[in-house]
């Protein structure tokens, strides 16, 4: 995995969308999956702009590892994940379960 880190607007979701397109690898943005999302509880809380627990993130974040996972993808670049402490610490716990090892992470300013 590589991991994008960054502000808003500071061109992660460029960036890892380039460097997925150039090397057929996946691009799994945290914004995009929840938007993307069919739960109708999720929806509702994003759409009054509150924010989404770190539980239902990690969740939706799992689920997408999953699906890259059973599509034999070779690399996956996460934009906007982790953002949280408890986020990483269940990242790092759970690497092994998605197969995937952090092999990188990106800072962009």
């Amino acid at each position: 995995m590589i991991v994008f880190f960054g502000p808003a607007g500071a061109g992660k979701s460029v960036q890892g969308n380039l460097l997925a397109a150039r090397n057929d690898w996946r691009w799994l943005g945290a914004g995009q999956l929840l938007r993307d999302s069919k739960d109708p509880e999720l929806l509702a809380r994003m759409s009054t702009g509150k924010l989404v627990s770190p539980e239902i993130v990690n969740r939706v974040m799992g689920e997408a590892l999953e699906r890259a996972k059973s599509k034999q993808v070779k690399k996956v670049i996460l934009d906007g994940y982790p953002r949280q402490l408890e986020q990483a610490k269940w990242l790092v716990e759970n690497k092994t379960r998605h197969g995937r090892d952090i092999d990188l992470v990106i800072v962009l300013e």
